[in-house]
């Protein structure tokens, strides 16, 4: 099992989605990769931000969808000790030298979503050499972005209340919360979010927000 950061979690000194903590966690050796979220400004440009709005992570308000690029990058991310700007993802990709899993969640709220995934694959295509994969929980857009550019790795996000009974055959990877039961599948499997111990089953790749311990806990980290 290989590790995923979380949020480029990395038990560091960055705060979550940050360009810091995301290129501090592709340093590290027993780190895979890393899981961010990808929402859309009012501007249609691409920034990290998990939440509908930025009031947890910065010292501003408001919802992403609704602020333009410019007013959002008035306000202090990260942490007290390591404040920083809000996290653009062509910049972070920009700044990535690494063959490691960049595990992209697309986050958007709305079933009008042809805008979006232009700007997503506008900005990817331009880094093809990396190793990007998109998963969602919105089941018909990361559908339609798997018809669109097949060549794009592609995976579903299911969770206990959430597209368990969905054809998932079409894409290339599953992202399945910690307590389901894991599908026997060809397809590689990534778990969400393992904190506390290494599960049993046929999985890939653990998604945590304490990848040290983990590391620790595989005997990857000595």
């Amino acid at each position: 099992m290989k590790l995923i950061a979380h949020r480029g979690n990395t038990e560091d000194r960055y705060g979550e989605n940050t360009k810091e903590a995301i290129l501090s966690a592709l340093e590290k050796e027993y780190i895979a990769g890393i899981e961010t979220d990808v929402r859309m400004t009012y501007d249609q440009k691409l920034v990290l931000n998990h939440n509908l709005t930025i009031d947890h992570t910065s010292n501003g308000h408001g919802f992403v969808a609704l602020t333009p690029l410019k007013e959002l990058q008035k306000y202090q991310f990260g942490t007290k000790k390591n404040p920083t700007k809000i996290a653009v993802l062509e910049d972070v990709l920009n700044n990535i030298h690494s063959d490691k899993i960049l595990l992209l969640e697309l986050k958007h709220e709305t079933d009008v979503y042809d805008t979006y995934l232009k700007q997503v694959y506008k900005v990817i295509k331009k880094y093809s050499y990396l190793n990007i994969y998109l998963c969602s929980f919105h089941y018909e857009l990361i559908k339609t972005m798997k018809e669109l550019h097949p060549e794009i790795k592609c995976g579903i996000i299911i969770g206990p209340l959430l597209n368990q009974n969905k054809d998932y055959k079409v894409f290339d990877f599953l992202v399945l919360e910690q307590r389901l039961t894991i599908p026997k599948t060809e397809q590689e499997i990534f778990l969400w979010t393992v904190n506390k111990s290494i599960p049993k089953g046929n999985v890939q790749y653990l998604i945590t927000d304490v990848p040290e311990k983990l590391a620790k806990d595989l005997g990857d980290l000595h």
